[in-house]
């Protein structure tokens, strides 16, 4: 059998049949049609719904030519459908060197580092801590910054919303995203004080997607709790100093950082996940055909907050279902309230749709490469309660959270009254 052999993985066959039309009775209280739709009963109100096989052959037409990928799609939490093909270890490529190792097939319990993916779990844990320290995510970063930085121009402005919403208008000036470059950006500041997001606001024109605001949630988590006071190592020191100071604060906040999403995100969830990387990781390859060995990115705990994080396809959805409904992590409400805020969601300026005729669409890209090897993740909260997930290792024809999306809003539809006493 070839090792580019196509597999079919589907879970629960039944219920995915009898969910090929997913139905939703949408809320009243808002929208174009209000008016005209106002005084109809729940039973007499347009009801949306999803081809889901519909979906999925639009996405694997979209991922046609990858080397190998896993999804799936839930709703209230339950597999609807998965589906898995081609290998997340290729084993002719990797004994290419002379060392035979077996191709490991993809499948949604495989493990992939989750490269930008990495901010939701971030954006997750910051929110539940501002809760618990009964600090508003519209709250001036300023006094929780290292007492050592230098603040630049009108970092006295920006708040843990703009950053948790890429509007905090801070620029990478090393192009790095880690400890010290999170300080480099918060020293050259803002320049022009409208390009920082106001308060409650969804304006595009401040929506900049820059790494190091993830950096600067990270770290400041750990100030938030008052586990290390911002005057720590603050003695006056000289220049020459400043990496050493680096150093220490750097290995301070990610110990807080990775311990606090650990106790509070991930284990409410029930979901295993580490930033350093597990046996069995999925490996980057070009698009087929694949000759040479994968890239592995390795251990990403250095880079921790925008990216890093090592999970699988179900243990994403499992954490996104906890998160979103659960109550385990957040209350429901807050929940959505995060989402609606576009804390860690792809929302400004993209060309991604971000709502359907059946609601809102809160999506997630990742992707991480070596040349031409790459690794990408998609996630996407969406309408009818659903959440999904896919993870690819090798480049893709189009843009991975573009064909997710679209291929939701391409497949939404209107069901008809006489089918729904059959769902």
């Amino acid at each position: 059998m070839s090792e580019y052999t196509r597999r079919e993985v589907v879970r629960n066959s039944v219920a995915a049949a009898a969910l090929a039309f997913l139905p939703v009775v949408p809320g009243l209280s808002r929208g174009p049609g209000r008016k005209q739709i106002i005084n109809l009963t729940a039973a007499q109100a347009p009801a949306w719904s999803l081809d889901v096989n519909g979906f999925f052959a639009s996405m694997k037409a979209g991922l046609a030519g990858a080397n190998g990928y896993a999804m799936e799609l839930r709703r209230h939490g339950v597999t609807v459908q998965s589906y898995a093909t081609g290998n997340a270890i290729n084993g002719p490529a990797e004994s290419s060197t002379g060392h035979p190792v077996s191709s490991v097939p993809w499948t949604t319990t495989t493990t992939m580092q989750i490269a930008s993916c990495s901010k939701l779990i971030t954006a997750i844990a910051l929110t539940k801590l501002l809760a618990q320290t009964g600090i508003s995510p519209d709250q001036p970063i300023g006094p929780y910054l290292p007492g050592y930085w230098a603040p630049g121009p009108h970092v006295e402005l920006i708040t843990f919303a703009n950053l948790m919403s890429q509007t905090s208008g801070l620029l990478d000036p090393s192009g790095g995203q880690d400890y010290t470059a999170a300080r480099q950006a918060i020293e050259a500041g803002v320049a022009d004080p409208s390009a920082i997001g106001s308060a409650g606001q969804l304006n595009e024109a401040t929506w900049d997607y820059q790494n190091i605001n993830f950096d600067l949630c990270r770290i400041l988590m750990a100030t938030i709790s008052g586990t290390i006071g911002v005057g720590y190592l603050d003695h006056g020191l000289l220049h020459p100093q400043i990496t050493a100071i680096d150093r220490a604060w750097d290995g301070l906040t990610l110990k807080f950082y990775q311990q606090y999403a650990q106790k509070f995100v991930l284990g409410p969830a029930g979901v295993a996940a580490s930033l350093t990387r597990p046996a069995g990781c999925a490996l980057a390859y070009t698009a087929p055909p694949v000759t040479a060995p994968g890239w592995n990115s390795g251990d990403m705990t250095e880079y921790a907050g925008p990216t890093g994080w090592h999970l699988s396809v179900d243990a994403m959805l499992t954490l996104m279902g906890a998160f979103r409904r659960d109550g385990t992590i957040l209350p429901p409400a807050a929940a959505q309230a995060m989402l609606d805020a576009r804390y860690a969601i792809d929302w400004g300026d993209n060309g991604i749709p971000q709502s359907c005729r059946a609601g809102l669409l809160y999506p997630k890209n990742g992707s991480q490469s070596d040349g031409a090897q790459e690794e990408q993740t998609s996630v996407v909260f969406l309408p009818l309660d659903m959440e999904f997930a896919v993870w690819v290792n090798s480049p893709t024809s189009g843009f991975l959270l573009g064909t997710a999306c679209s291929a939701f809003v391409d497949n939404i539809g209107y069901l008809r009254a006489p089918f729904r006493s059959a769902l």
